[in-house]
């Protein structure tokens, strides 16, 4: 029997939860089926507070995708034997799949219903955290770097619930977007539709480094991955766009070595000995101020863990 599902008693700890809301939404999703496309692409049962909430979302869901039709008839049979406490009696599935019809939400709002969903499951997920970093800080079970990264990776996680604000575009939209990149990349002359490598053929093969792209440089030891990548940051930041290198091997003195003798001309061993030759010194320290004055940071910190790198 599922009590406490119905949104009608408040609940005693206050824990975040949107009941009238969950039922609005599944309300219009009975009445209207192709309303699931608004909400489709973020919305699961276990985003709702109430159980069978969500586990009736889930099985509309799963007939409305696969070509069928959720209605009271279609669900029921699925929850048979299933009594929901209502306000003043028990409801049997049939009835209380009823009242979520009866009291169906607008089809306009159904999206901001599932949005609202959603950020209650983060808020849930929030106070949980909030709960067990305090009973963890005041029983000191981790030093406080742990329990900070800790700390960090359940705020991710608590984050990925919440839906993505990324601008929906049309494919009409898309498509004028792709063109407008193809002219303004004619326009510049240079064939890129991102930002330079600094390496001509580099560019040719990639078109240049474009948002959302992710390049691995891969070898064997000792073939200048890392200065590659180095070289390739220090291209992008001399354009004027910031640039970070997190360097979980070489030292910043060392990225940062390399990349001023490169740019002076001057042998990095050489610079690294203190054998260089009086006639190199201007070149070096040209070199040393034009690197001091493009936007490029080195983070040398030693065993960075994804979540570190995420802040």
């Amino acid at each position: 029997m599922y009590a406490q599902d119905t949104g009608f008693a408040p609940p005693v700890n206050r824990v975040p939860a949107s009941v009238p809301t969950e039922n609005a939404l599944l309300g219009a999703l009975l009445v209207d089926n192709s309303a699931l496309s608004l909400v489709s692409d973020f919305l699961e049962g276990s985003h709702f507070f109430s159980a069978l909430n969500g586990a009736i979302y889930d099985q509309a869901k799963q007939l409305i995708e696969a070509g069928r039709t959720a209605t009271i008839l279609t669900l029921a049979p699925y929850f048979e034997g299933i009594e929901v406490q209502g306000e003043y009696e028990s409801l049997s599935i049939d009835r209380y799949l009823g009242s979520l019809a009866v009291g169906a939400g607008l089809r306009a709002s159904v999206r901001d219903y599932g949005r609202t969903i959603v950020e209650a499951s983060a808020l849930r997920g929030l106070q949980v955290y909030c709960e067990d970093m305090l009973k963890a800080v005041a029983e000191r079970s981790q030093d406080a770097p742990r329990l900070i990264e800790d700390g960090m990776s359940a705020l991710y996680q608590i984050s990925r619930r919440l839906p993505s604000d990324r601008v929906e575009r049309s494919r009409s939209e898309t498509i004028d977007l792709v063109l407008a990149k193809a002219r303004e990349a004619m326009q510049r002359g240079s064939g890129l539709v991102g930002l330079s490598t600094g390496l001509k053929d580099l560019d040719g093969k990639l078109g240049g480094l474009a948002p959302s792209n992710l390049i691995i440089i891969a070898g064997r030891p000792a073939m200048g991955k890392s200065a590659l990548a180095a070289g390739i940051a220090h291209s992008v930041a001399r354009s004027g766009t910031p640039a970070a290198i997190f360097s979980l091997e070489m030292s910043d003195e060392e990225l940062y070595g390399r990349l001023l003798s490169e740019r002076a001309g001057v042998s990095s061993e050489r610079l690294r000995r203190g054998k260089v030759e009086p006639a190199n010194w201007p070149a070096l320290e040209q070199a040393a101020q034009a690197l001091k004055d493009v936007p490029l940071e080195i983070d040398q910190t030693g065993g960075l863990t994804i979540g570190q790198l995420a802040t």
